[in-house]
C-alpha cells in the first residue's frame, strides 16, 4: 500500500491506497476514533479485519469489471 493525501469538503488526511485499485484505507483516522471511544481497542484485531475487507473488496471490484 502506498500513502497518499485525500482533500475533501471536510479536510486533508492522510490515507493508504491499495496498489492498483481505487481502495483507500484511512488508519490514522479510524485508530484515533477508536482509541476515544474506546482505551482497550485491539490494534491486532483492527488490523486483521482491515485486510480481510481488502481482500473482499478486491474480489468485488475484480467481478465488477469483469
Amino acid at each position: 500500500m502506498n500513502w497518499v493525501q485525500v482533500d475533501d469538503e471536510q479536510g486533508i488526511d492522510p490515507a493508504l491506497r491499495v496498489p492498483g485499485s481505487t481502495i483507500l484505507v484511512f488508519p490514522l483516522t479510524t485508530l484515533a476514533k477508536q482509541l476515544a471511544e474506546n482505551p482497550q481497542f485491539d490494534l491486532y484485531e483492527y488490523y486483521v479485519t482491515v485486510q480481510e475487507r481488502i481482500k473482499e473488496l478486491r474480489i468485488e471490484l475484480a467481478a465488477d469489471a469483469g
